[in-house]
């Protein structure tokens, strides 16, 4: 017996202990398709294989051919909307035969989740189906094997699922996946407008939108026709997070968005405007057009090095202006594109002149940045991304006396009172006479004492 047919035989009594009597040739189109399930479904024991519900009656008609069967009512009152990330459980059987043979159980007997009518979900039925329920609504529903899983249901087999809609709500749009920033639908995008399914504004894009702001249903701004440009939100008005946002948006979208008060205003805005700071802040957007700035990747190497030098100007400026918030997301794209792009002849390969000279730019820009960084993280107390920025300089710049004295608050106010005093030791040897450093170091003693942690200092100090 050859290795292939082996396999085979292996396959086959494999489908019949633990899919029933079901062979290879019914199951699938191809030996392919099995080991394609097989791989995505380990197989169960029959023991814990559910039987196919009854469905009772004709059942409600949806949209492509697929039939509804009420098991249990919702508790919600609302149905689900276009872009709401459902969770729910379900189980999958083969109609003609009622063998189950995908459920939540096998994945992990985890809740599923899926951005509803994006055609994201495992299933292309979803879309239809989950949209006519209601959180804790059981149903029942009969698929056509276009509208199954996978898309192409081998032998052109109808499915049956069962599904369990546990809850839905808000797309989630923050970076951080913490619901800080959400997005409701008022109208589907345009995809007549759409050059592409990833058609969205990019860092750099000129927008123009209409918008509403408010907070506790007071007006903050509105107007039908606001041009800005993608990531300067800020200078327009726009909450901190509008340009977060923004970039998943596509033309001819109309939205409403949710901030939290980490993405809404500054303390000295929201005081301006009259904002408690534990209000939401809705923002009610068109996205009536925009044009994306040309792509980073397709830059040449000084265009490249320009766009992240006008980047860190920019933070540098905001910075002056303690607006640390907005500096800070400035920053972090110039740092990310310089450390990304790390030297200055990957496009063109230029003679070794110019090539240096590009590379020296490169580092001076991206030690710039990393200052900036870290004097922005300070402000806006985030104090371990302050120290990993002061590392980042200082490895660009070994000794670098602003990153050192910076990286030492930061780890003092983190309690490392050891490592703040090598920190600042190292100031002192470099320039003994710094009188700021020596301070410092004196008081790192006496915080250090007061917590009980012994702190050994190597150069000496006077009190």
């Amino acid at each position: 017996m050859t290795a292939l047919e082996e396999h085979e035989t292996k396959s086959s009594e494999t489908i019949k202990k633990d899919w029933r009597d079901y062979t290879a040739t019914d199951l699938c189109a191809s030996q392919n398709d099995l080991e394609r399930i097989l791989r995505w479904n380990p197989p169960k024991s029959v023991k814990t294989l559910r039987p196919l519900p009854k469905l009772e009656g004709p059942g409600e008609t949806l949209e492509h051919g697929i039939k509804k069967w009420l098991r249990k009512p919702g508790s919600g009152k609302t149905h689900p909307q276009y872009g709401n990330y459902c969770y729910m459980r379900y189980t999958a059987w083969f109609a003609d035969s009622g063998v189950e043979f995908d459920s939540t159980t096998i994945r992990g007997n985890k809740p599923w989740m899926f951005p509803l009518g994006k055609g994201l979900g495992l299933v292309p039925g979803w879309d239809t189906a989950v949209v006519s329920m209601k959180q804790g609504e059981t149903a029942v529903f009969s698929l056509p094997a276009a509208m199954g899983w996978p898309p192409k249901v081998p032998g052109n087999k109808a499915l049956i699922y069962e599904v369990d809609l546990i809850k839905f709500e808000e797309e989630d749009c923050s970076k951080e996946r913490n619901r800080s920033i959400t997005r409701t639908y008022l109208r589907k995008p345009d995809s007549s407008l759409q050059e592409n399914e990833w058609d969205t504004p990019n860092d750099g894009a000129i927008v123009t939108a209409a918008v509403k702001v408010t907070a506790n249903k007071k007006i903050i701004m509105e107007t039908d026709c606001l041009e800005l440009k993608c990531s300067e939100g800020y200078m327009k008005g726009l909450p901190a997070g509008a340009d977060t946002a923004l970039k998943r948006m596509k033309k001819g979208e109309r939205s409403l968005l949710h901030f939290k008060a980490e993405h809404g205003y500054s303390e000295e805005d929201r005081a301006a405007l009259g904002i408690v700071s534990t209000e939401l802040i809705e923002m009610e957007i068109d996205l009536k057009d925009y044009t994306n700035a040309a792509a980073t990747w397709a830059l040449s190497d000084d265009d490249y090095l320009a766009n992240c030098e006008t980047l860190i100007d920019d933070g540098d400026k905001l910075i002056r202006a303690s607006q640390y918030a907005p500096a800070y997301l400035k920053l972090r794209r110039a740092e990310g594109l310089l450390r990304w792009r790390k030297c200055g002849c990957i496009r063109d390969d230029p003679p070794y002149a110019v090539a240096e000279r590009r590379r020296i730019r490169r580092n001076q820009l991206y030690l710039m940045a990393c200052l900036h960084l870290s004097l922005a993280c300070y402000e806006l107390e985030k104090l371990d991304e302050t120290v990993e920025f002061s590392g980042r300089a200082l490895a660009e710049e070994p000794g670098n006396p602003t990153a050192l004295g910076r990286r030492a608050k930061a780890r003092k106010l983190l309690g490392d009172y050891e490592a703040a005093a090598a920190d600042l030791e190292s100031i002192v040897k470099s320039a003994p006479a710094d009188k700021d450093a020596q301070q410092e170091l004196i008081a790192i003693r006496k915080v250090s004492k007061s917590a009980g942690k012994k702190v050994s200092f190597t150069t000496p100090t006077t009190s």
